[in-house]
């Protein structure tokens, strides 16, 4: 086995960007390791050590926000100490990526910083690990900055199963953190009149099995693929995605909202396992949050807060005083007023495959979620 080559294979098969990953290591000779529970991935890291992982934007959101959560509870010289070494990390490796003069007392600094700190995150992930791949939904420039820091390299790209699936990638010698990269060989790219994407190449499919309606909507008379995304491209050819088109929330107030944007802002913290933004049609916009319950049973327990059942914990109104104060800091200078949270409730369980309210690739059914909390939903307008 080559110790440089190992997958830690985080998600399902079904998702398309893995399987595809999965292939391409394989003929690469490479070994990879399948997680039996999404849930033990910080012990897996230990245990497998890998040096490539695929994953997605929620996942590195949890690992940044457990990291912070922790420095929390630091001192505070162990705080400015920690957020040094993430700045100083950050500017070494832009030099070093650039191929530019890096500075002696750069070097010195960046060595201080890697022993105290940055090797230490680099530890939390088995330590070998130089590559992550991220697909599927926005990701933050802070987080991607901040495991770059640590010599973790995460290259977001984009697509779609139905582009097999990959359309554009950042990579370790052409990247921009932000966007989801270049166009890959042998693809093309336009944009429609409302700035939709559309794609065409190789690794586009012929159609949807027995679906020619579905395929004739999905597919232009020339031959062009309608991602069912909005986005652009900058001068330096890197693509930038703004929203997802039939996503889109349209509020009472004729405020066209992209959901994905509030959901990976707020639902990045620590205590928050999965949010589903809503307000379409509208006067504002509301939320259905899932907490992270190990780490909300932790809380209540360090705050004296009695419980029995997860029930107890969102129906208390420290918590909930608890979950407001965190959405509204996380949205602060982050979210424009007409986008920020008004009401949440918090729900005492996990939206599932299940129940219909996930796809196999981890996606929100908006739909699904719409119908099915109609009525908790609508007590967040009544008294508006």
């Amino acid at each position: 086995m080559d110790e440089n080559n190992i997958q830690l294979c985080f998600l399902p098969l079904s998702h398309a960007y893995q399987r595809c990953s999965d292939y391409w290591v394989l003929t690469h000779g490479a070994m990879i390791y399948y997680c039996e529970d999404p849930k033990k991935i910080v012990d897996y890291f230990g245990e497998v050590r890998p040096t490539y992982m695929v994953g997605v934007p929620r996942l590195y959101e949890k690992m940044y926000a457990t990291i912070y959560e922790k420095l929390q509870e630091a001192s505070s010289a162990k705080q400015k100490l920690f957020n040094w070494s993430i700045e100083t990390g950050k500017k070494y490796r832009y030099k070093k990526s650039e191929k530019k003069f890096v500075s002696p007392w750069l070097s010195l600094q960046h060595a201080i910083a890697y022993k105290l700190v940055l090797s230490k995150i680099r530890a939390i992930l088995g330590g070998r690990l130089n590559f992550f791949s991220a697909g599927g939904a926005p990701l933050a420039k802070t987080i991607e900055e901040f495991f770059f820091a640590a010599n973790i390299f995460i290259a977001q790209g984009y697509g779609l199963t139905e582009t097999a699936p990959m359309i554009t990638c950042n990579a370790p010698g052409k990247f921009k953190f932000g966007t989801v990269g270049t166009i890959v060989p042998d693809v093309e790219v336009k944009f429609d009149e409302d700035g939709e994407i559309l794609t065409k190449g190789g690794n586009l499919m012929k159609g949807y099995y027995n679906k020619p309606k579905e395929t004739k909507a999905a597919i232009t008379s020339d031959g062009w693929f309608r991602t069912g995304d909005i986005g652009f491209l900058d001068d330096e050819g890197f693509l930038h995605i703004t929203d997802r088109k039939k996503d889109i929330i349209v509020t009472a107030g004729g405020k066209n909202i992209a959901p994905q944007n509030i959901e990976s802002t707020v639902g990045k913290d620590y205590y928050i396992e999965q949010i589903a933004v809503i307000g379409d049609k509208r006067k504002f916009i509301s939320a259905l949050v899932v907490p992270a319950f190990a780490a909300l049973e932790e809380y209540a327990k360090s705050k004296k807060i009695p419980f029995s059942t997860h029930e107890d914990l969102v129906n208390n109104p420290r918590i909930i005083e608890m979950y407001r104060k965190r959405i509204d800091d996380l949205s602060e200078g982050h979210l424009a007023h007409y986008e920020t949270i008004k009401k949440f409730k918090l729900l005492p369980r996990e939206f599932s495959q299940d129940t219909g309210e996930i796809t196999p690739t981890m996606k929100i059914k908006r739909k699904v979620i719409n119908e099915r909390y109609k009525d908790v939903i609508d007590s967040m307008y009544k008294e508006n």
